[in-house]
């Protein structure tokens, strides 16, 4: 089981609205991950409108929140147990069937968190796929 806190809201319909989810890993115990978070907070107005943003908590074992059925709605869960001992990691999933499309570690330039964002999306847009919503 996956425990933390996801600072979304974990109602699978609010998280798989959306084709694409920034998830970014944290940890209590990350000096960096304070410095990316803030980063994540920064760029998240630029792009709220194309994916759907994500905190889980990796470390924090004292909030019995059941992160597990929050990453299945966007099929992360496979993704978040891959990188459990990761924390600031920030990947841009793919909420149909969580494959990673962009990822940085431990990276605290901002100017690469837009790179990437702006590079995944003008993938999606290349290949004719919507970054917005999820079809039924």
């Amino acid at each position: 089981m996956i425990q933390g806190c996801a600072t979304q809201n974990p109602q699978t319909t609010v998280i798989t609205r959306k084709y694409l989810v920034l998830l970014e890993l944290t940890s209590s115990d990350c000096a960096q991950c304070l410095d990316i978070h803030s980063i994540v907070q920064d760029v998240k107005p630029l792009y709220q409108d194309k994916m759907t943003f994500v905190t889980m908590d990796i470390s924090n074992e004292s909030n019995q929140f059941d992160a597990e059925e929050t990453a299945q709605s966007f099929h992360g869960d496979i993704f978040i147990k891959l990188h459990a001992d990761q924390p600031g990691t920030v990947a841009v999933l793919n909420a149909l069937n969580g494959v990673p499309l962009g990822m940085l570690q431990n990276d605290v330039q901002e100017a690469h968190y837009t790179r990437m964002l702006d590079s995944v999306i003008a993938n999606l847009q290349k290949n004719g796929e919507s970054t917005v919503s999820v079809p039924n």
